[in-house]
């Protein structure tokens, strides 16, 4: 029997696989990596993602090897649960189910979609509003139907229909798509997105920049780089900058994410803040076009733009960086939807090179306290556990449920901002919340042969590498028979190093 390590070749029907996959869990603040065989698909994982290189280029998918090979991977597996006010009963199922509607002349673009949410666990659907419905009424039922824990409605309002306010809004809503729990309920049992693109070019624009930024790997700089803005206006500032400060040291500082405003290096994040610091849109410009991983804006907007700094969507279309994975606007009526009107958010989501993957802000008038509070619950839902983010769609869910228990049930407030704050983009997207506490795992000798019927004791060095300590459980299963492996020590610190030892017995 040969045994070995970093084996290149492809291909061979009588060939195994052995693959390692860090686990990172939020119990206890530990990890688990674990040497398995066969190919690891996690559900609700945020992407596959292979941290091992040949010759600087990432694999990953299947690798078929002669012999026994011991690889690099990497896998994120969610747990995440929240009791929340006003909580709807969220629907389950395993794997998650992934409705999405669509219609007809769209859906043929979404192939790629779909297949890359199946091979990342999902249980997809996609139905054509000639398969749902063509009425929200029609709709909402396909929906409870088929009892997803994600809803994704593609395409514009005049293409794919949404709900009239039942609040006094003038802005529709996709809210009651997820209110299943009787005529008058007004709480979400699923996460939900819109796409609403207006042509099946704008269509696969956005899923390209989707596909993109899943093909990531986590090391790219602009990831853990953060832009908190401020307005400068005199009745805002104070809670803006308040309430971002606030946002700063009680999640993104502890995760490690950093910012380039007011100082070249700002720990936290940027401090766009139009009083203190006199940011300007040529500030916005500067640090969009460097990339950021996330973004947040607080204070007066409107159907154009953002007020203070004034920003508008002329200048979201100039910007060439990355894609923001998600900005957020705590702004009223920067994603006002409405038939053939193309809103602020809206501009920056179908932006076809750069803007945003994803897209939080209110259709509405908002209020200083109210968006306060979402803002809080909102990084309090995205940074529960930042090694495993859950999705943003679910995010904001637990938000808004959270940001209902501020106020009497019923209140008239909760039901307009569960109404107007959507999310605009993919629901089942994560963030790199994670990306400045990367793990990897090397094993040295990279190959390694040993002989059928002879006992040996096979050592080999595994390095552990990470920018922030962990604790690291190390594990093997799938191993040939009378192959036995230990780890020592068992677990180890990261970054650090273990010993695993295989031993490959006599034969009888």
């Amino acid at each position: 029997m040969a045994v070995r390590l970093g084996a290149k070749r492809r291909g061979g029907r009588d060939s195994r696989i052995k693959s390692v996959y860090p686990h990172f869990y939020n119990r206890h603040s530990t990890a688990r990596a674990t040497i398995k065989s066969g190919f690891l698909n996690s559900l609700g994982r945020r992407r596959r993602m292979s941290i091992w290189r040949m010759g600087g280029r990432r694999r990953s998918g299947w690798r078929w090897l002669n012999g026994l090979l011991i690889a690099l991977g990497l896998m994120i597996c969610p747990i995440f649960t929240a009791g929340v006010a006003d909580a709807g009963v969220a629907l389950q199922s395993n794997p998650p189910r992934y409705l999405i509607l669509a219609p007809d002349e769209l859906a043929p673009h979404l192939a790629g979609y779909v297949a890359a949410k199946q091979a990342q666990g999902f249980d997809v659907i996609l139905k054509t509003l000639a398969q749902s419905g063509q009425t929200p009424t029609e709709i909402r039922s396909a929906v409870s139907a088929h009892s997803p824990q994600f809803l994704l409605l593609v395409g514009d309002a005049d293409l794919l229909p949404a709900w009239p306010s039942r609040s006094g809004l003038t802005t529709l809503t996709d809210l009651y798509y997820t209110t299943l729990d009787g005529p008058w309920d007004y709480t979400p049992n699923l996460a939900y997105a819109r796409l609403p693109v207006h042509s099946a070019a704008e269509l696969q624009s956005v899923l390209a920049k989707w596909s993109a930024y899943e093909a990531l790997d986590g090391s790219q700089p602009w990831l853990s780089r953060a832009a908190f803005i401020a307005s400068g206006e005199p009745a805002d500032y104070s809670t803006a900058e308040q309430i971002h400060t606030q946002m700063i040291q009680t999640h993104t500082l502890p995760a490690g994410f950093t910012g380039q405003f007011p100082n070249a290096t700002q720990p936290g994040g940027d401090r766009l803040y139009a009083h203190t610091h006199a940011a300007t849109a040529a500030d916005l410009t500067a640090a969009f076009k460097a990339g950021r991983g996330l973004a947040v804006y607080f204070g007066q907007g409107g159907e154009l733009g953002w007020n203070s700094p004034y920003f508008t969507g002329e200048q979201v279309q100039q910007l060439n960086g990355p894609p923001v994975p998600l900005l957020v606007s705590f702004a009223s009526r920067t994603a006002h939807l409405s038939p053939n009107q193309i809103s602020f958010g809206e501009t920056w989501l179908l932006h076809p090179a750069s803007g945003a993957l994803a897209v939080i802000a209110g259709g509405a008038d908002t209020t200083r306290t109210a968006d306060e509070r979402l803002e809080k619950e909102l990084f309090r839902a995205l940074f529960s556990n930042p090694a495993a983010p859950p999705p943003v769609g679910e995010a904001l869910r637990t938000a808004l449920l959270a940001f209902g228990g501020y106020y009497a049930s019923g209140e008239t407030l909760v039901k307009q901002y569960y109404e107007m704050y959507t999310l605009w983009g993919d629901p089942t997207l994560r963030l790199w919340l994670d990306a400045p506490r990367r793990f990897s795992l090397d094993l040295q000798p990279q190959s390694a042969a040993v002989c059928a019927g002879q006992s040996h004791n096979l050592p080999i060095d595994a390095q552990l590498n990470s920018a922030n300590p962990f604790t690291i459980t190390l594990s093997l299963s799938g191993q040939p028979p009378g192959v036995s492996a230990v780890f020592s020590p068992n677990p180890a610190s990261s970054p650090g190093n273990s010993v695993l030892t295989l031993s490959i017995a006599d034969a009888v």
